[in-house]
């Protein structure tokens, strides 16, 4: 193995970049060029952080998940509860139909709320994953 065969490298978030070779360590980014041997480095903290960032999105996301979810069946049957009122009161077929219609259509967007709530659920995994 030669001085010059490269070891590892790290992309920072700041678009620089660490690279280690056999004898010595570079740092390059922002036009700025930085080589430390490796025999002048006294001690080295390497570490594996979480972000915190993603950790709170998951939170955020499994809280609206479980809302989602709460809010799904009683929405639905409420709704479902008021369309089928509508059916058996007689007289004004007009205002009938659309409030039919859309009660209806509140059912039907309240039944997607449960799918909806496992989606970000699966989400929030996989950021906590991360």
């Amino acid at each position: 193995m030669s001085a010059n065969d490269l070891q590892a490298e790290f992309h920072l978030r700041d678009g620089s970049r660490l690279t280690l070779y056999a004898n010595r360590v570079v740092h390059e980014g922002a036009g700025a060029l930085e080589i430390v041997p490796l025999g002048r480095l006294a001690a080295v903290r390497v570490a594996f952080e979480r972000d915190r960032r993603m950790l709170h999105w998951a939170i955020a996301l499994i809280v609206a998940a479980l809302v989602l979810y709460a809010v799904s069946s009683p929405l639905q049957a409420a709704f479902g509860k008021l369309a089928a009122g509508l059916k058996e009161q007689p007289g004004r077929e007009s205002l009938e139909a659309v409030l039919l219609a859309s009660f209806g259509a509140l059912a039907s967007l309240a039944q997607l709320l449960a799918p909806l709530a496992g989606f970000l659920a699966a989400l929030a995994a996989a950021l906590l994953g991360l």
